[in-house]
């Protein structure tokens, strides 16, 4: 009676054992997903946070957008203008329409984030006018390497952001603000002088795969759409760690 006992009890302690087991890689399993879930998101989540992004993005293309890109600065060109630091640990390289509402919003958080990391970032402008959608995106395009030409890229740049007058007449009173020389500008303007280098920006964006504006790439990843300040203290932050 006692080996009849002695063999259950041990039978049974072996089932209780392997369930208990079974509960505890269930367990660990879940506790695993989950934490990954919280830390990294899942994919309904980045879903989401795509989606908001895009949200805030003028689409050229339906295509996938890559995530990051190899050599980056191979795209940097001689006749992008650029601001900040000689020796960046940080190159952020935007893909820009002047009538892109979108990039438009993104002006005043940009120009923040570059007055904040201005001392470890380098920050190169690239063209992208759109004029299928933004019919005054690319005569604003041309006005402002005429700027450049003049060196004052910039401050032509941050004019016309925040006049938000694209017409013509805007873009000459505009000129003429910044105290350009207006028979260059004009000479300039009327020429297309520099349209070889918006073509250059242009056929870059569609080597790379960017579908619209705002793009930026902050060093090797590209990332879509309206950027919180918050959203730039992170990716910075995430590339200054690596």
């Amino acid at each position: 009676m006692q080996e009849h006992l002695g063999k259950f009890w041990k039978i049974f302690m072996t089932i209780l054992g392997i369930i208990i087991g079974g509960v505890m890689v269930i367990f660990i399993g879940f506790f695993v997903y989950y934490s990954w879930q919280f830390k990294f998101g899942n994919s309904e989540s980045i879903g989401e946070i795509t989606k908001e992004f895009e949200s805030k993005f003028s689409i050229t293309s339906e295509n996938s957008a890559q995530v990051f890109i190899e050599n980056p600065l191979d795209y940097v060109r001689s006749h992008n203008p650029m601001q900040g630091s000689v020796e960046p640990k940080i190159t952020i390289i935007s893909f820009i329409d002047f009538e892109c509402p979108y990039c438009q919003e993104q002006y005043s958080i940009l120009k923040k984030v570059s007055e904040k990391y201005n001392l470890i970032s380098k920050f190169v402008f690239k063209q992208l006018p759109l004029p299928s959608i933004h019919p005054y995106s690319y005569h604003a395009a041309i006005a402002s390497t005429c700027a450049q030409e003049q060196n004052k890229f910039w401050q032509y740049h941050d004019k016309l952001f925040e006049s938000k007058k694209l017409d013509d007449d805007g873009l000459y009173t505009t000129a003429q603000d910044i105290g350009l020389n207006i028979e260059l500008f004009n000479s300039c303007f009327k020429e297309e002088k520099h349209q070889k280098n918006i073509t250059q920006d242009n056929d870059d964006a569609i080597e790379i795969g960017v579908r619209g504006t705002p793009t930026h790439i902050i060093n090797n990843e590209i990332v879509e759409g309206v950027l919180s300040l918050e959203d730039w203290d992170s990716f910075i932050i995430k590339h200054l760690k690596q």
